[in-house]
This record gives C-alpha cells, sequence and structure tokens, in this order.
C-alpha cells in the first residue's frame, strides 16, 4: 500500500527553493524588467531600485521577489490620477511586460 504524505510538495519546494536554477530564474526576469524600465526612464530612480529579494515563507520555502522600491512604483506599474491636477497618467506594465519577456 502506497503511503501520501500531506507536505510532500513543501518539502520539494523547500528543495526546489534552494537551487541555483532558481537565483538563474529570477536573474533572467530582473535583467527583462531593468531591460524594460530603461527605455521609460524619466529620473532613472525607479530603475536604480529594482532589485531582487529572498523571501522565506512560514513553511521554509524561499521564493525570489522582483521588487521596485520607488515611491511611484505602483503609479508606474499600472497608472492612475495625479489628485492635485486630476492628469491621468497611463500604466507603463514594466513588471508584467519584463515577465513576459523573460518567459518566452
Amino acid at each position: 500500500m502506497a503511503t501520501v504524505y500531506r507536505d510532500a510538495h513543501v518539502t520539494l519546494a523547500r528543495i526546489a527553493s534552494e537551487s541555483a536554477e532558481m537565483d538563474a530564474a529570477a536573474d533572467l526576469v530582473h535583467d527583462a524588467v531593468r531591460a524594460r524600465a530603461v527605455q521609460h526612464r524619466d529620473t532613472g530612480n525607479y530603475l536604480r531600485n529594482l532589485g531582487i529579494v529572498t523571501v522565506t515563507t512560514r513553511r521554509g520555502v524561499k521564493d525570489r521577489l522582483i521588487v521596485a522600491d520607488d515611491e511611484d512604483a505602483q503609479l508606474i506599474e499600472f497608472g492612475g490620477v495625479v489628485k492635485a491636477t486630476g492628469r491621468v497618467i497611463p500604466g507603463l506594465h514594466i513588471m508584467r511586460d519584463g515577465l513576459n519577456d523573460a518567459t518566452r
């Protein structure tokens, strides 16, 4: 009779999260996002604040996150309306498009 371990997927995710391939995949996406950001840079602040952060989940899985640590990152990505002027700013979708570029 087969034994099914309830947390086998977590154990496997922990093992995979330690691999160099995960770092390489994060680097690939980061590079693609940077390539997109360079096309739209205004002050260069967004581009300077792009990075990869490794976070460990409650269950011990290490995730890599591509982050834009810029105060206007959400506005740059998704667009919005500037309250003071009512001006509509279209989103540039740098993260989305960079991910799509990296995974094609």
